[in-house]
């Protein structure tokens, strides 16, 4: 799973990894090496949301909505360290 988390990968996929606490899915979010292009939560609690807002490193930070694509507020991709 590490190499999937590490890697670009081209085509669709998506990464599902369990957690304990809000803390260590925040750690997981951010354990990345710097791609940081997008996440996304999926709960009713508004106030999960605004941590994982204020905590997450990555470009785009989705809640309730898909959690890849563009956004009109960030550059086309994110603004995580792909190159």
């Amino acid at each position: 799973m590490a190499e999937v988390a590490d890697e670009e990968v081209f085509g669709p996929l998506l990464s599902v990894w369990r957690y304990d606490d809000f803390d260590e899915a925040i750690t997981l979010a951010n354990a990345t090496p710097g791609l940081g292009l997008s996440c996304g939560l999926i709960s009713a609690e508004r106030e999960k949301f605004d941590r994982l807002l204020l905590e997450a490193r990555a470009g785009i930070v989705n809640w309730n909505k898909p959690l890849t694509g563009a956004a009109s507020t960030a550059p086309f991709g994110g603004v995580g360290g792909l190159r």
